[in-house]
């Protein structure tokens, strides 16, 4: 069941209760989560598909600096910490998490902190957001300071919903959408609780980064193959669809 609203201006999108949820950083400690805390590594057919597209862009050297903006349980940190990068940091809003992942990788640097909070003076050669943008409100103040802590050449890998899949209807979750211009808020329920984020065109995020001196590198949609449906099966309705894009900026 889907239930669609429309309003008619950014200041409507912005106060409108399921982009205000999508912004709580509460949502995933009160959600019963599905990441086993006693398992480590790419565990779960989705985590195996994303990986797959990051793979390129995580074989690092051991002179660059690493930071994940939404590390969660720290699966990607602990893959790209095998290529012994200079310095590897992490943070995540979310206690959950961040007690998961220091429970799996002691090892790691990880903080329990939101970006806007975070302080830091290091310079970073790669930054990853994966799955995390749909829980910013303001773009262009992400754009910015991502900016602002990388170094020159350096390259920030995001990996955000895909605009025209979120919105469809998907393995019997009740969905409430909130449209304005090209982005959408969409809030899903289903058994591990409820779940809200914000979903734009590639567009949108384009504009920010250009805004804060960043330019495209490379953008890819991240379509659902033959080995995610074969694992997940309910995934084959849509087989070859576009789930996720992969953007990469460079400054």
């Amino acid at each position: 069941m889907i239930y669609n609203f429309f309003v008619n201006s950014q200041e409507e999108f912005s106060s409108h209760p399921i982009v205000q949820s999508s912004i709580y950083y509460g949502q995933y400690d009160n959600r019963n989560s599905c990441w086993d805390p006693n398992k480590k590594g790419i565990i779960s057919p989705v985590r195996c598909f994303v990986y797959k597209f990051l793979l390129p862009h995580t074989q690092l050297s051991q002179s660059c600096n690493v930071f994940e903006i939404g590390c969660g349980t720290g699966w990607l940190l602990a893959e790209i910490k095998k290529y012994e990068p200079n310095i590897i940091i992490g943070i995540d809003p979310s206690i959950k998490n961040i007690n998961i992942a220091k429970h799996l990788y002691p090892d790691l640097q990880i903080h329990c902190s939101s970006f806007e909070n975070f302080k830091t003076n290091d310079k970073y050669n790669s930054i990853y957001s994966v799955m995390t943008l749909s829980h910013f409100l303001d773009l262009e103040s992400f754009f910015i300071r991502c900016a602002n802590i990388m170094e020159v050449n350096g390259e920030l890998i995001i990996v955000v919903p895909n605009f025209d899949y979120f919105q469809r209807p998907r393995f019997g979750y009740m969905s409430e959408l909130v449209h304005f211009d090209s982005q959408c808020a969409i809030r899903i329920k289903n058994k591990s609780g409820s779940l809200s984020q914000i979903i734009r065109k590639n567009e949108v995020y384009h504009k920010a980064a250009n805004q804060a001196g960043l330019s495209l590198l490379t953008e890819k949609l991240m379509k659902i193959d033959e080995d995610l449906v074969t694992e997940e099966p309910k995934y084959k309705e849509n087989f070859g669809l576009p789930m996720h894009n992969l953007i990469v900026y460079k400054k």
